[in-house]
């Protein structure tokens, strides 16, 4: 092989790596499941996160009495006894039920599923966890993965800085 071939073929490779990584596709999905809503949290940790049209929601409480909440932590879904993981779905919206102390009549409750499986992520900054150590109301994020119910799963679901460590009063 001669040296013209060989910058040739060197062209060639190098044509083929540039065009290659030049054109670059970006897949974009719609979540499968239908909580794109508003979030809202209270209580020690109970994160709700909505529906659009606010009649159902999946709820995410942490026991914090029987655990110390670190940094980042990671929790089985269904396979412990102080993270649940619940999805509720009502007859009418119900968002302005949940976390506050003036309650009306709540509309009839249709569907009420626990998750099975999965992972749940809890993240708190370093100074959301001093806020927590203290016992004043703190910011949670939450990425849910492959949380399964027996009708719905979700893929990858993240709420961020939801304020819990408060009581509705």
């Amino acid at each position: 092989m001669n040296i013209t071939n060989l910058q040739g073929m060197k062209r060639l490779v190098f044509l083929f790596v540039l065009i290659s990584t030049a054109c670059s596709v970006t897949k974009t999905t719609s979540p499968t499941h239908p909580f794109s809503g508003d979030e809202i949290g209270c209580s020690r940790f109970i994160v709700y996160k909505f529906s659009e049209d606010n009649k159902e929601f999946i709820s995410i409480s942490l026991k914090t009495s029987e655990i110390e909440i670190q940094g980042t932590q990671l929790y089985g879904v269904g396979k412990n006894d102080v993270l649940e993981v619940k999805k509720k779905r009502y007859a009418e919206s119900i968002d302005e039920f949940l976390c506050n102390d003036i309650m009306g009549e709540k509309p009839e409750l249709l569907s009420e599923t626990l998750a099975t499986e999965g992972v749940a992520e809890v993240r708190l900054s370093d100074q959301e966890l001093e806020k927590y150590r203290n016992n004043e109301p703190y910011k949670v994020t939450i990425i849910l993965k492959n949380v399964t119910f027996s009708d719905t799963l979700i893929d990858y679901l993240q709420i961020e800085n939801v304020r819990v460590g408060w009581l509705p009063g």
